[in-house]
């Protein structure tokens, strides 16, 4: 009981920072894009 709790605990948090990594991926990708699209306007 104890390390299949200890497992599902290891696991939960590994999605969860999975999780967070994915967003600040997109949060990354909108950045450049809009970045990107901003250096186009001014040049």
């Amino acid at each position: 009981m104890f390390w299949n709790a200890v497992i599902f605990g290891y696991f939960s948090f590994f999605s969860f920072i999975c999780f967070g990594l994915m967003i600040l991926l997109g949060m990354a990708v909108k950045f450049y894009s809009f970045v990107v699209e901003f250096y186009e306007l001014c040049v």
